[in-house]
């Protein structure tokens, strides 16, 4: 079994270190950091990742320059999960099968029902924008486009 990490002990980092880690490998990026590099490189910029976070569009995260290549320590810059998205190229679909794809004629799939647009969804349900794309990164069977 995994051993068991604390939110604000000197250990806490590195779940997150692996829970980053993993994300990547989900998502085919190639990892490049080893678990002191990635760790520091958050010291640098001013987050210490022992502490405990939310998960809010004001977050920080690390995003890569473009979305393109592996998450190393000169292809990646601090923003906030807001600043990614926005920063995100959303005419690109990384599923290979399916290719490039038109953002603003998308239809989404919501459990409150099926909407044109991830904006229209959004107006809808009284969220964000950012936080229907939250969803449907957590909840891939509750929120996905049709």
């Amino acid at each position: 079994m995994g051993q068991a990490y604390k939110k604000g002990t000197s250990t806490y980092w590195k779940k997150c270190y692996h829970n980053a880690k993993f994300s990547a490998k989900y998502r085919n990026i190639d990892w490049q950091f080893t678990p002191e590099q990635w760790r520091q490189w958050w010291l640098d910029n001013g987050v210490d990742k022992n502490q405990p976070r939310h998960y809010k569009g004001d977050s920080f995260v690390m995003a890569r320059y473009g979305d393109q290549g592996p998450y190393h320590p000169d292809n990646v810059y601090i923003t906030t999960n807001t600043g990614n998205l926005q920063d995100a190229d959303h005419t690109y679909d990384r599923n290979p099968k399916r290719g490039p794809r038109d953002v603003g004629c998308r239809s989404i799939h919501t459990p409150y029902g099926e909407y044109k647009k991830i904006k229209t969804a959004a107006e809808q349900l009284a969220v964000d924008v950012t936080t229907i794309y939250n969803r449907m990164k957590t909840r891939p069977t509750e929120y996905y486009y049709l």
